[in-house]
């Protein structure tokens, strides 16, 4: 894309899988990298500080399987800092949102089946 745009630099932010995406762009041109920003992403590897997966992962994983209120909280408690924003209504939107799609949940629940670690491990390439 950047290619057919002609864009020679880019500047990346990169949050949960787009901080992958980022990285590995990143380290496939580096070059054409300004600056990386990267939020809550990783590089696939092992975590020398955390475990793995991490709790927020667990519960994502968790919602996906049994999307329910009672589990979308349990994950929001992790993914968001400061909670006192998240009303009733909004975790029945985003509930009545995840269940209309239910394509979606069950195509991501298949590919953990199927990749249970989801990401090539780019540690190796880290300098």
């Amino acid at each position: 894309m950047v290619d057919q745009l002609d864009i020679q630099t880019v500047h990346l932010l990169g949050n949960s899988m787009g901080g992958h995406s980022a990285v590995a762009f990143t380290l496939s041109w580096p070059e054409r990298v300004g600056k990386l920003v990267l939020m809550g992403g990783g590089t696939g590897g092992m975590s020398l500080f955390t475990p793995v997966p991490t709790e927020g992962i667990k519960r994502l994983n968790q919602l996906y399987r049994e999307p329910t209120i009672e589990n979308l909280k349990l994950m929001m408690e992790i993914f968001v800092f400061d909670t006192s924003d998240l009303t009733e209504a909004l975790f029945k939107a985003r509930l009545n949102n995840m269940l209309s799609r239910r394509d979606h949940l069950e195509n991501f629940v298949q590919s953990l089946e199927a990749n249970p670690k989801q990401f090539p491990d780019f540690s190796p390439r880290l300098g």
